[in-house]
Formats: C-alpha cells, sequence, structure tokens
C-alpha cells in the first residue's frame, strides 16, 4: 500500500535535499582553499618538495653523496672595485649583501674589519692598509661568526708614497720618543735631527716601522727619508713637542685589565723620580688634582713625595715653566697601590726601562741573572714542552737558545704538535732546513714580558712581525693563546702557547676555508668536507686531530674537497694547507654533528 504524501511533505523534503547539497559545496570549497597550497603528500609523509628539489639539483648537473651539506641559496657577495686612487689612511670598501647581513672583510687573508649591510643590502668599511698591491675577500658571518659566503677575491692597489704616515708619542718611563709609520714593504726608513742620523730601520712586510729615540737633546723638527720606487730620495717632517717629564716610580709594571701597563706601587708616601729639562717644573697629578710640584735641577733630575691611598688611580706629570705655565702634558698612567708588591706580579720599573731602551734585536743578557740558567735549560725542564726541545736539536736551535742573546721563546705545546697532520709533521722533521724556518718564526729578539707584549710587537728572529692581542687576562699570539706567561730564564723568557705559530701567508695567497654554510648536522656516514684555499696548493682534512679522507689538490677556481666515512657524534674539523712540503696555514676549526 502506497503511502500518501501531502504537498507539504514533498516540500519539507525537497527543502531537506537542498540543505545537503549546499552544505557538502561548502565542504568542498573549504577543502579545496585548505589544501591548494600544500600540494600532494607522499607515502612517508613528506612534502613532494623533497623530491622536486633533488631533481632540480640533478637536472642542473649537480651531484651529492649521502650525507653531503648542501650550501643554502644566499643573496649575492661582492666587493665593488674602486675607481679613484687609494688612500692608505681611509680607505673606504663598499660592497653588496644579503640585507641586514654582517660583512667581514680580509686583507691578505687577515681581518680588515666588520660591517653591516643596510636594508638595501649596501655594507662598507672604512680601514687602513699598508702602501701596495692586496687582495680582499669578503665573507658573510652568521649569528654565531661562522663563514656563510665568501666573495670572490679582489685585488687593489693602495697609494704609493715610500712614507705614508707617521706618528710620535712620548714613553715616560723609558724616557724615549717612539716614532712610528707606514711605509712601502721592505722600504728602509732613516730618521735626522739638523742633518744628523739618529736610527734607522725598515718596513716590515706589512708596511709598518717603528724606532724609538732617547728624548735626551731632541727637540723641534725631526726628518724622516725614505726612497721611493724609482730610488728618488724622498723626505716628510715630524714635529717633537716640548719633552714631558720622564718617570721613576717606586714599583713595578703588570697589565691593567683594559691591556694598557699598570704600575703598581706601595701604598702611602713614597719618592717619585725622573729627570727632565733643567730649570723647568714638575707637577704631579693625581685623579685630576695637583698634589705637589717640584723644580729641575741643573743635572735634569727631579724628585717628589707622592702620597697614594690604596686603590686605582690616574698619574700624569706634566712640565711647567718656572711660572707655573704648562709646557708639556705627559701622558695618562694607570697606578694601583697596593699595601705590599708581590713578587713576580710584574716586571721591576728599572727593568722594564732597560727593555723599553733597547730596540727588539738588542742581544744583551741581564748582568743579575745567571747565565747557565738558559731558555734550553727551562725548556728541559718542563715536560709539556719535550716536543718542542727535540724539535729545535732537530734543527740546530738549541745552540741558539743556550747562547747569550736575550730572546723570548713562544713555545707551543706537545699538543700543539700533536695537532698537526702526520704527514706534515714527518716532513719538517725529515727536512732540518724547512724545521728551523718554522722554530724561528716562535723566537723573538729581546726580552718581553707579558705586560711588554701589550705595548710592543715583537720581530721574529728572521725579522717577521708578531701579532699581539688582549683576551680577558692573558694575551693571543697569531691567534694562539699564551698558557703559562714569563717562565724565566737567564737569557730571555718562555710563554707557553696552545698551538703552532705560522708565518703570515704572501700577499695574495689565499687560507683554506671550510664551507660551513649549511646545517651543523647529517646523517652520515659519507661525508664530504668542501671549501676553498690557494689554487694548486695541497690541502688535508683532519677530524678530531685524525687524518680523514686523502690530500687533494686545490683547483684553478680556488675550491676543493674531501670525502670519507665518519662516525656518529659530536667532531670537530681542520683543513691544512701546504705549499709543497712546507705547512701554509690551516682554517678555523668548524664542529659537525653527525647522528
Amino acid at each position: 500500500m502506497t503511502r500518501y504524501r501531502s504537498p507539504e511533505e514533498i516540500r519539507r523534503f525537497d527543502l531537506m535535499k537542498l540543505g545537503v547539497l549546499l552544505l557538502l559545496i561548502v565542504l568542498l570549497i573549504l577543502t579545496w582553499i585548505l589544501t591548494r597550497d600544500n600540494g600532494p603528500l607522499d607515502l612517508v609523509g613528506e612534502p613532494e618538495a623533497t623530491a622536486v628539489a633533488e631533481g632540480t639539483a640533478a637536472a642542473d648537473g649537480l651531484t651529492r653523496e649521502p650525507g653531503t651539506v648542501v650550501a643554502p641559496t644566499l643573496a649575492p657577495l661582492a666587493i665593488n672595485p674602486p675607481t679613484d686612487a687609494l688612500p692608505i689612511d681611509g680607505l673606504t670598501l663598499s660592497g653588496v649583501a644579503g640585507p641586514g647581513a654582517q660583512v667581514q672583510v680580509l686583507a691578505d687573508g687577515q681581518p680588515l674589519g666588520l660591517a653591516s649591510a643596510g636594508t638595501d643590502g649596501v655594507w662598507s668599511l672604512t680601514a687602513a692598509l699598508p702602501a701596495g698591491p692586496h687582495v680582499l675577500v669578503a665573507q658573510t658571518l652568521d649569528n654565531v661568526g661562522g663563514v656563510v659566503a665568501e666573495s670572490a677575491p679582489l685585488t687593489i692597489t693602495v697609494g704609493e708614497a715610500p712614507i705614508a704616515s707617521s706618528q710620535i708619542t712620548f714613553q715616560p718611563l723609558s724616557d724615549a720618543w717612539s716614532l712610528a709609520g707606514v711605509a712601502a714593504p721592505g722600504t728602509t726608513v732613516t730618521i735626522l735631527s739638523g742633518g744628523a742620523v739618529l736610527g734607522e730601520t725598515t718596513a716590515d712586510d706589512t708596511g709598518a716601522w717603528s724606532l724609538a729615540l732617547p728624548a735626551a737633546g731632541l727637540g723641534g723638527e725631526l726628518a724622516i727619508q725614505s726612497t721611493d720606487a724609482a730610488g728618488a730620495l724622498v723626505t716628510t717632517t715630524v714635529a717633537v713637542g716640548p719633552r714631558p717629564p720622564s718617570i721613576t716610580a717606586p714599583g713595578q709594571i703588570a697589565t691593567a685589565p683594559d691591556g694598557r701597563g699598570l704600575l703598581i706601587v706601595p701604598v702611602g708616601v713614597a719618592a717619585w723620580t725622573g729627570r727632565a729639562t733643567p730649570g723647568t717644573q714638575v707637577e704631579v697629578v693625581v685623579d685630576g688634582q695637583s698634589t705637589g710640584v717640584a723644580t729641575v735641577d741643573d743635572g735634569g733630575n727631579w724628585s717628589l713625595p707622592v702620597d697614594l691611598p690604596a686603590g686605582s688611580h690616574t698619574v700624569q706629570i706634566n712640565s711647567l715653566d718656572a711660572a707655573g705655565v704648562l709646557l708639556a702634558a705627559g701622558p695618562s698612567l694607570a697606578v694601583a697601590s697596593e699595601t705590599a708588591i708581590v713578587e713576580g706580579s710584574g716586571t721591576p720599573i728599572a727593568e722594564a726601562t732597560a727593555v723599553a731602551e733597547t730596540t727588539p734585536d738588542a742581544e744583551t743578557t741581564p748582568a743579575t741573572e745567571p747565565a747557565a740558567d738558559t731558555l734550553l735549560a727551562a725548556l728541559q725542564g718542563r715536560p709539556e714542552l719535550s716536543t718542542l726541545l727535540a724539535a729545535a736539536d732537530a734543527a740546530g736551535l738549541a745552540e741558539t737558545l743556550a747562547g747569550p742573546a736575550a730572546l723570548t721563546v713562544f713555545a707551543p705545546t706537545n699538543d700543539a704538535f700533536a695537532a698537526l697532520p702526520q704527514s706534515a709533521v714527518d716532513t719538517l722533521l725529515a727536512n732540518p732546513e724547512a724545521l728551523a724556518a718554522l722554530l724561528r718564526y716562535h723566537v723573538a729578539r729581546g726580552r718581553y714580558t707579558a705586560a711588554d707584549l701589550r705595548i710592543v710587537q715583537p720581530a721574529t728572529l728572521d725579522g717577521r712581525l708578531l701579532t699581539i692581542a688582549p683576551q680577558g687576562d692573558s694575551i693571543t699570539v697569531n691567534g694562539a693563546t699564551v698558557l703559562a706567561a714569563d717562565v724565566a730564564a737567564g737569557n730571555g723568557l718562555i710563554h707557553v702557547v696552545d698551538r703552532i705559530l705560522l708565518p703570515p701567508l704572501a700577499a695574495g695567497v689565499r687560507p683554506p676555508v671550510i664551507d660551513e654554510s649549511g646545517v651543523p648536522t647529517f646523517v652520515g656516514p659519507r661525508l664530504t668536507v668542501v671549501g676553498t684555499a690557494e689554487p694548486g696548493r695541497a690541502v688535508r682534512v683532519e677530524i678530531d686531530g685524525q687524518a680523514f679522507g686523502e690530500a687533494t689538490i686545490v683547483d684553478a677556481g680556488g675550491n676543493w674537497s674531501v670525502s670519507g666515512d665518519v662516525a656518529a657524534g659530536e667532531h670537530q674539523i681542520v683543513a691544512f694547507m701546504l705549499n709543497g712540503a712546507t705547512l701554509e696555514a690551516f682554517s678555523r676549526p668548524v664542529a659537525l654533528v653527525v647522528r
């Protein structure tokens, strides 16, 4: 029997069907909107974009082994070639990078300075470079200082003036004027007064030169002479102002937290003495307040009692005329007044003055120290330096370390030698001349305490300069940290360092750099380490101090790669660059986590 439906029931049924249809349409539209940007998923739930990216790499002819870190796409990094003549001081460099990127500029492989790119990607940097050709490279750094991109090298030539710049400062503790400047590398610089030669020095490989001259009898204008590239004599002048008083304080020299020289003197009243121009007056100013005035006698000597409470002070010694008018203001000195001066906490003022008055190549031995106590004997007494001792003996340097010349040795530990590739060590041991050249770079002429090194740039036995920088309470030498300072010997001092010191690379030679632009973790076991270095050089890679892969030769474009298997864990990677049998440079260590 068929049930009869009224027109009203039929109308409601049709409306219900219409509502269901509209609801389905709305659901379909929402589903399309939500899924249209995600694309289909593969069987393991990963976006298909992974396969597309790998397919693109294959299409471009780029292949990589499993686990190889792929560099991300970066904004172009470049240095704009300068169009005008380049000054030595106030040289401005510019270029492009990613907006907001931090850019580090290297000159001849050494950091020149940092800059930040603006919102338009443009960066600029003002710096000083010695005269001559230089190779510049810009690097983009990540938030922890890692290199994520590097520009193509740019060669520039800075200034041709044989004497680029010079300055003169007074050193009150040594009663000497210190002259320093920049000239063409290798240039002989002569200082004259009234036609008489006062001193002569040679600009180093970077063009820097310096010379200390006794202040007594020195005044007026000094002539600085050199020869240009064509052999013509060029003369510049620098004015010597009134001579401030020299100082002999009753204490020792140490190092202030900010890296300046620090005088440590007893608490209370003590006699400060020195020398100045006869007939003038000497004023002692402590923390901005004058504490007394003394008259310089006919022999040029002055003496004044100074009362210092315990604590830190700033002391300035000024020169006044007979009427009390300021003639010359002395430099401000950091002074610490202590109840007792601890033996070994610094260098005696008299000894520091003697050091400052000698040139870095002075070969004198302090008469107060026993001649039998030599640097060689000091090395023999420290087990952690046994490898250096053996190397010095193999290189024929032991006799120099036992001789009368005053020397400062920067001594790498056994661990520092162990960090070198074994092949490089074997090559050095088999080549005494190459080994001797390397070790001579660890020995400076003259006796320099850690406090002295904060204000002096010493020269090695081969005449090369070492770069000293403060690092907290310690210092670094060419980037190596001093682990133990001022190890005394009769003919000098030893500073123990944590790595081998390598001579600077020649101008234009690119140091080894490991490309760490990818993620710091990956799935092993096959790893390919890639980077840049000087074309034609050999590169060896070590992971955790062990050889990794086979040595490779840097191609014409400056690129290299080394492959091998690596186990899961946290690792440190270092690349070493060799020029034949000579170890030239090594890269900054790169950390990598393998899963």
